[in-house]
């Protein structure tokens, strides 16, 4: 979109004339904000609007969108062109510059001559827009160049320090699950016979008057109580 339309937009559907400007920048007039916004990055105009009320009024969503759509553009040019310091790359969800151990080790990109060499230029995520976003499959390995991280096959979860486990099936889990997994898988049947053994004993003093609270009388509530402590 270019600055004029840009412009047009903003004025059609501003709702900023009730609200208060404080600070030199906001008491400037709108077409001046608004040409030197037009050049902001997503990430800079983001931030910008979680400053105050008046510009999180300002910036609204259609401006963000076209910051993203511009910004998206630049940073692949700019990799094509090798322009990106080394050891960092930029996420295309986030739209944010960060260091090679913040991607998973697939997402980093191998440079032939400071230019990119694959086809990950516009669909790089970071680990973190990869969880926010649910990219990432339960029990699959998320390796960077420092360590393995996972989401949990069990309880489905993010954890930086999982253990590679094989109960129920392969994949990735926190030591926790597991154990607990663990520890179900052996006492299965046992805790199951404890269970009912409860039950039974339950249902029969129910029955007998003796596990029923006192103020209760053998009404339609009782036998739901009775059922329902059962079956629990």
């Amino acid at each position: 979109m270019n600055l004029q339309a840009f412009r047009a937009r903003f004025l059609k559907n501003s709702r900023l004339r009730n609200l208060q400007r404080t600070g030199p920048l906001a008491k400037l007039p709108a077409e001046i904000q608004l040409d030197t916004f037009y050049y902001l990055d997503y990430e800079t105009l983001f931030q910008l609007r979680s400053t105050c009320r008046y510009y999180r009024n300002f910036v609204s969503e259609g401006m963000l969108e076209d910051a993203k759509e511009s910004t998206k553009e630049q940073y692949m040019q700019k990799e094509r062109d090798g322009g990106f310091p080394v050891g960092k790359k930029p996420c295309y969800s986030c739209y944010r510059v960060k260091d090679n151990n913040k991607f998973h080790t697939v997402a980093v990109i191998q440079t032939t001559g400071g230019a990119a060499s694959d086809g990950l230029i516009g669909t790089r995520y970071c680990i973190s827009c990869g969880v926010k976003e649910k990219k990432f499959k339960p029990g699959e390995a998320i390796t960077t160049a420092n360590e393995t991280q996972a989401i949990c096959k069990h309880c489905k979860r993010f954890n930086k320090k999982p253990i590679r486990s094989s109960v129920v099936r392969s994949g990735w889990a926190c030591p926790r699950c597991d154990a607990e997994v663990v520890f179900l898988q052996s006492t299965g049947l046992f805790m199951r016979f404890i269970q009912t053994v409860f039950a039974i004993v339950i249902f029969a003093l129910s029955c007998s008057g003796r596990a029923v609270p006192r103020s209760s009388h053998l009404t339609n509530t009782t036998w739901r109580w009775i059922i329902t402590i059962s079956v629990v």
